[in-house]
């Protein structure tokens, strides 16, 4: 699907906010695109949140992702979450699963949100999964809470898979495991990370010959498989559906803000370019205005700006 650039440059708001409720992560991801933020502990204050929330709501921001680090360390995760509800934004969460106990997931159904829980896993099997991200068995048994507290596959939480090249080979195993629980996957190509990328060979091996088995395995099983567009999208489009917009730019400050706990915004969790601060000098509708004017301006990316 494409949408006209024009009509995506009259947005008032993102599409969707990522709001980092903390850099504290209790693994160690070898990969971690966050990691340019670690410099200090960073936790955001309930009264920041809420700010952020209530500025959302007035520009009818659609879905408010809660991130990290790793969201459910925050001691008042519980309370972010219900005030997003309150609000009755759209609210996402992307998690390890490390510290999902029984009690909360338990909580957590009862507010109605597991099917928008993405826990992160690399592979279904230990030896793999550890090689970037570690923390299996306490990830999969957070994991499995949460699922026993779901009514089938499609209320349970989805699973988020980073593809690298220690994965790749085995991504359709992982998939085929998880579908035991649930029906939706989230597939990422690995950012700016030499040691984890993908090869070309690599590239065009998972294009021409994991990427149909992955396909079968979707029509067969009726899963629903996003993939993060990347300069193959097109190849991609032969089996799945890829959102184009504007044609085959990165959205990352159009349809897409993040902000940290300090209240610095950035296009994206990866590029460290900061947009403006909204403690210091700007609304999230001025800071978002400046986003759109430079993505408009931009030759190629911010990666490549």
């Amino acid at each position: 699907m494409k949408i006209d650039k024009n009509n995506i440059l009259n947005l008032r708001a993102p599409l969707v906010l990522v709001v980092e409720v903390t850099n504290i992560c209790n693994l160690n991801r070898k990969y971690c695109y966050n990691s340019f933020k670690r410099d200090k502990i960073r936790v955001m204050s309930f009264g920041n949140f809420s700010n952020i929330v209530e500025q959302a709501t007035e520009l009818n921001v659609f879905d408010i992702n809660i991130s990290g680090g790793e969201p459910f360390v925050h001691p008042q995760i519980l309370d972010f979450i219900k005030l997003v509800l309150d609000k009755e934004l759209g609210i996402s969460i992307v998690l390890n699963g490390t510290v999902i106990d029984k009690n909360m997931a338990k909580e957590l159904a009862k507010l109605g949100i597991t099917q928008y829980i993405q826990v992160s896993f690399d592979s279904h099997v230990e030896s793999i999964n550890d090689l970037t991200r570690q923390g299996f068995k306490e990830s999969f048994e957070g994991f499995l809470n949460l699922v026993a507290n779901s009514d089938n596959r499609s209320t349970a939480p989805s699973i988020g898979i980073v593809l690298n090249r220690f994965n790749y080979e085995s991504i359709v195993d992982t998939i085929d495991f998880f579908s035991n629980f649930t029906d939706r996957f989230h597939i990422m190509n690995v950012m700016n990370s030499k040691n984890f990328s993908l090869e070309p060979q690599h590239m065009e091996n998972f294009l021409n010959i994991i990427l149909p088995q992955l396909k079968q395995l979707s029509d067969e099983e009726n899963l629903k498989i996003t993939i993060f567009p990347h300069e193959k999208s097109l190849h991609i489009q032969k089996h799945f559906d890829v959102v184009k917009i504007g044609g085959d730019r990165c959205l990352a400050g159009l349809t897409t803000l993040v902000i940290d706990s300090e209240l610095n915004v950035y296009p994206c969790d990866i590029v460290n370019k900061i947009i403006g601060n909204l403690k210091r000098n700007a609304s999230l509708a001025q800071v978002y205005k400046v986003s759109k004017e430079t993505w408009a301006k931009l030759n190629g990316t911010w990666c490549k700006k």
